[in-house]
Protein backbone atom coordinates (compact mmCIF):
# COMPACT_ATOMS: atom_id res chain seq x y z
CA UNK A 1 0.00 0.00 0.00
CA UNK A 2 2.66 2.51 0.97
CA UNK A 3 4.54 1.88 -2.28
CA UNK A 4 1.46 2.69 -4.38
CA UNK A 5 0.04 5.48 -2.23
CA UNK A 6 3.06 7.48 -1.12
CA UNK A 7 0.88 10.55 -0.43
CA UNK A 8 -1.23 8.59 2.09
CA UNK A 9 -0.67 8.51 5.81
CA UNK A 10 -1.06 5.18 7.57
CA UNK A 11 -2.35 4.72 11.08
CA UNK A 12 -2.32 1.43 13.02
CA UNK A 13 -5.59 0.47 14.62
CA UNK A 14 -6.45 -1.67 17.67
CA UNK A 15 -6.18 -5.16 16.18
CA UNK A 16 -3.14 -6.86 14.71
CA UNK A 17 -2.94 -6.18 10.98
CA UNK A 18 -5.59 -3.47 11.15
CA UNK A 19 -4.83 0.01 9.87
CA UNK A 20 -6.23 3.09 8.17
CA UNK A 21 -4.84 4.80 5.09
CA UNK A 22 -5.77 8.43 4.53
CA UNK A 23 -5.12 10.68 1.56
CA UNK A 24 -4.62 14.44 1.89
CA UNK A 25 -7.98 14.84 0.07
CA UNK A 26 -9.62 13.18 3.12
CA UNK A 27 -10.37 9.95 1.26
CA UNK A 28 -9.66 6.98 3.48
CA UNK A 29 -9.85 3.23 3.82
CA UNK A 30 -9.92 1.20 7.02
CA UNK A 31 -8.68 -2.40 7.01
CA UNK A 32 -10.33 -4.48 9.72
CA UNK A 33 -9.42 -8.12 10.28
CA UNK A 34 -12.38 -10.43 10.94
CA UNK A 35 -10.64 -13.79 10.92
CA UNK A 36 -13.37 -16.22 9.93
CA UNK A 37 -16.10 -16.01 7.31
CA UNK A 38 -18.81 -16.63 9.87
CA UNK A 39 -18.25 -13.22 11.46
CA UNK A 40 -19.15 -11.20 8.36
CA UNK A 41 -22.79 -12.17 7.90
CA UNK A 42 -22.87 -13.60 4.38
CA UNK A 43 -25.99 -15.46 3.32
CA UNK A 44 -25.96 -19.23 2.68
CA UNK A 45 -25.40 -18.87 -1.07
CA UNK A 46 -22.43 -16.55 -0.56
CA UNK A 47 -20.96 -18.85 2.11
CA UNK A 48 -21.28 -21.84 -0.22
CA UNK A 49 -19.48 -19.93 -2.99
CA UNK A 50 -16.69 -18.86 -0.63
CA UNK A 51 -16.25 -22.33 0.85
CA UNK A 52 -16.13 -23.88 -2.62
CA UNK A 53 -13.64 -21.29 -3.91
CA UNK A 54 -11.47 -21.50 -0.77
CA UNK A 55 -11.95 -24.95 0.80
CA UNK A 56 -9.13 -24.35 3.29
CA UNK A 57 -8.36 -21.75 5.94
CA UNK A 58 -9.57 -18.27 5.01
CA UNK A 59 -8.64 -14.84 6.32
CA UNK A 60 -11.30 -12.15 6.07
CA UNK A 61 -10.74 -8.41 6.00
CA UNK A 62 -13.43 -5.79 5.82
CA UNK A 63 -12.59 -2.51 4.13
CA UNK A 64 -14.57 0.56 5.07
CA UNK A 65 -13.92 3.54 2.87
CA UNK A 66 -14.82 7.01 1.76
CA UNK A 67 -14.33 7.69 -1.91
CA UNK A 68 -15.35 5.04 -4.43
CA UNK A 69 -12.53 5.90 -6.84
CA UNK A 70 -9.97 5.58 -4.04
CA UNK A 71 -11.18 2.12 -3.01
CA UNK A 72 -11.10 1.02 -6.64
CA UNK A 73 -7.44 2.10 -6.82
CA UNK A 74 -6.68 0.31 -3.56
CA UNK A 75 -8.34 -2.90 -4.72
CA UNK A 76 -6.52 -2.89 -8.04
CA UNK A 77 -3.22 -2.83 -6.13
CA UNK A 78 -4.02 -5.34 -3.39
CA UNK A 79 -6.61 -7.77 -4.72
CA UNK A 80 -5.88 -8.33 -8.43
CA UNK A 81 -5.32 -12.05 -7.94
CA UNK A 82 -7.28 -15.30 -7.94
CA UNK A 83 -6.03 -15.68 -4.36
CA UNK A 84 -8.65 -13.15 -3.20
CA UNK A 85 -12.41 -12.88 -3.25
CA UNK A 86 -13.93 -9.41 -3.31
CA UNK A 87 -17.45 -8.74 -2.07
CA UNK A 88 -18.60 -5.16 -2.61
CA UNK A 89 -21.67 -5.69 -0.40
CA UNK A 90 -23.80 -4.50 -3.32
CA UNK A 91 -24.42 -7.87 -4.95
CA UNK A 92 -21.05 -8.61 -6.54
CA UNK A 93 -18.85 -11.39 -5.13
CA UNK A 94 -16.01 -12.36 -7.47
CA UNK A 95 -12.47 -13.68 -7.42
CA UNK A 96 -10.11 -10.72 -7.11
CA UNK A 97 -8.78 -10.79 -10.66
CA UNK A 98 -12.33 -10.92 -12.08
CA UNK A 99 -13.46 -8.05 -9.86
CA UNK A 100 -10.47 -5.96 -11.02
CA UNK A 101 -11.23 -6.82 -14.65
CA UNK A 102 -14.76 -5.47 -14.13
CA UNK A 103 -13.33 -2.27 -12.64
CA UNK A 104 -10.95 -1.87 -15.59
CA UNK A 105 -13.61 -2.65 -18.21
CA UNK A 106 -16.19 -0.39 -16.56
CA UNK A 107 -14.19 2.52 -15.10
CA UNK A 108 -17.37 4.48 -14.32
CA UNK A 109 -18.96 1.54 -12.48
CA UNK A 110 -20.74 2.89 -9.42
CA UNK A 111 -21.56 -0.37 -7.65
CA UNK A 112 -24.06 1.21 -5.30
CA UNK A 113 -26.36 1.46 -8.33
CA UNK A 114 -26.42 -2.38 -8.36
CA UNK A 115 -28.28 -2.59 -5.05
Amino acid sequence: MQRHFSQATFHPMAGAGEFAAMLPSNQRVFFEYYGSIEQIGWDEEELAFIEEYFPCLRHVYSLSYSGLEFIKQVLVHIADSPDFLVDNDCGTLLPGHEFMLKIKQEPNWHWFDDV
